[in-house]
């Protein structure tokens, strides 16, 4: 029996590895969901809420066996642990906007959600979040599609933030 563990523990990682790389758990099967949790991340100032939104070492590999030869320089200078990173330091970059803004986070609601389609597998998808005070901030993300689930690839970014006086603070 001990002699049988080892064995199953390499061909589980290896596994991993294959075109059958299991991401059923995480990712999104609806770009709205992905709007949907970052509006509440941001509400929450909650980062981990879009960690399963987020593409993994899994997702990445995936991406990079399957793409075109056009796209695939792309993937393969994508280091996991800093596309998380980054996708963080945007998020806190919104938020900062946001509290420059003088938007109060704890009380947004997701008002309206725009798509544009770059190819079957990437969007850009353009959102707004309004308080209860009508301070509104326009953001967008993209979207990809990796094995019929959709995940985060670039960060969320500030499109405008509108109010009756003022723009969005300069960054």
């Amino acid at each position: 029996m001990l002699k049988t563990i080892p064995i199953l523990l390499i061909f589980f990682s290896i596994n991993l590895v294959d075109d059958e790389v299991d991401i059923e758990k995480r990712g999104a099967l609806k770009r709205k969901e992905i709007t949907g949790a970052i509006a509440s991340a941001l509400k929450m100032n909650s980062f981990d809420l879009l960690s399963s939104y987020i593409p993994e070492e899994n997702e990445l590999i995936y991406l990079k066996k399957h793409a075109s030869q056009k796209d695939k320089y792309i993937y393969d200078e994508i280091d996991p642990e800093t596309f998380k990173n980054q996708t963080k330091e945007n998020f806190e970059i919104v938020e900062e906007a946001g509290i420059d803004h003088q938007l109060n986070w704890s009380q947004t609601e997701l008002v309206d959600q725009q798509e544009m389609k770059k190819n079957d597998y990437n969007y850009t998808v353009f959102m707004a979040v309004q308080d209860m005070n009508g301070k509104t901030m326009k953001l967008s993300y993209d979207a990809i599609k990796i094995k019929e689930k959709w995940f985060i690839f670039q960060g969320i970014r500030v499109e405008q933030c509108l109010t009756v006086r003022k723009d969005c603070p300069k960054q």
